[in-house]
């Protein structure tokens, strides 16, 4: 985890990304589940801080559910889909800020408790 640790509110010279505590535990409870996806997350990190942005091969998109209480942040989706792992992230351009908010499953996320 120190390794994890050292990513937090990186700052590259193009954008800052932030990680909020709820991604912090969702990313150890489901880095431990699913130990491969540490280093796919590094890579999205990593592609972030050189282009300023997600890559599409993870399919970002805008949540727009008029209810939904991620309504106006983003998503992408990790292990090409193929496992249902998705980040949900806000972004700030004129700030050059990501910021992780939270990580899990559809169900985990969409359909569980709020917090």
């Amino acid at each position: 985890m120190a390794a994890q640790q050292s990513r937090l509110n990186r700052q590259s010279a193009m954008i800052t990304i932030k990680f909020d505590q709820q991604f912090q535990t969702d990313f150890k409870r489901i880095s431990r589940r699913i130990p491969q996806i540490v280093t796919e997350l590094e890579y999205v990190i990593e592609a972030i801080e050189e282009y300023g942005r997600v890559p599409e091969s993870y399919n970002p998109h805008m949540l727009d559910h008029p209810r939904g209480i991620y309504s106006g942040y983003a998503e992408f989706h990790l292990a090409e889909g193929k496992m249902d792992v998705l980040v949900i992230y806000s972004e700030r351009p004129e700030a050059s800020t990501i910021r992780f908010i939270r990580m899990g499953s559809h169900d985990e996320l969409f359909d569980g408790p709020l917090l």
